[in-house]
């Protein structure tokens, strides 16, 4: 069982957006994914209630007030089959909880803004994660609600440039990612003359989790 931490300290990131889309890309790549939702608001549940039951099986598990401090085996024990574990991280975490939820992570993606305010935090979140001790190597960027052709992409990518840490796609700013929120689905669910050029990203992310070695 993988279990793959979305996490950036700053709100607003589209932490929600990733992990839903990626359990359904995963689910409907015929892995069965759990999310395990970590904040309050519980917005990653509440995508999982209005999910079709016709769609493939993902699993969920509300973590708000969940004791991170037991072994993974036995907070996913009612999960045997689980290939995946996604956690959706709130916003602010104490850094004492950061290390206890790294602790065994096999790898931490971070979605990042095309905006500024969201580049000049961005270093901060990942001096936070390395402070932890966890490793560079499994870090992972993703650059969320991006528009193609502004200045605003052109300085994200910039900036990723210099952070030596694997920028694995893009997501676009698109009204889509609300459609699809609404309906519990990812957008890799929808027809392809509706999405085909966002579910590229999703193909390449899950092609990225199944290739995290089970052990590391």
């Amino acid at each position: 069982m993988k279990k793959v931490v979305i996490l950036n300290p700053k709100g607003g990131s589209g932490k929600t957006t990733i992990a839903t889309n990626l359990a359904a890309s995963l689910a409907a790549g015929g892995l069965r994914p759990c999310l395990l939702d970590l904040d309050p608001q519980g917005s990653s549940l509440a995508w999982l209630k209005k999910r079709p039951a016709e769609y493939a099986s993902i699993d969920g598990i509300n973590g708000a007030h969940f004791n991170l401090r037991v072994t993974r085996s036995w907070q996913f024990r009612q999960y045997p089959d689980a290939h995946a574990i996604l956690v959706d991280t709130p916003a602010g975490l104490s850094r004492d909880r950061m290390v206890d939820l790294l602790r065994d992570a096999h790898r931490v993606l971070i979605p990042i803004l095309p905006s500024a305010i969201d580049i000049d935090a961005a270093p901060s979140a990942i001096a936070d994660i390395l402070l932890t001790n966890y490793p560079r190597e499994r870090i992972a960027i993703v650059g969320n609600r991006v528009r193609t052709r502004t200045q605003a992409l052109g300085a994200l990518e910039k900036f990723l440039a210099s952070l030596n840490i694997p920028l694995l796609t893009f997501v676009k700013d698109s009204q889509l990612y609300v459609r699809a929120s609404a309906m519990g689905l990812g957008l890799i669910e929808f027809p392809p003359w509706m999405a085909r050029d966002e579910s590229d990203a999703w193909v390449r992310l899950r092609v990225w989790f199944e290739a995290i070695p089970d052990n590391a």
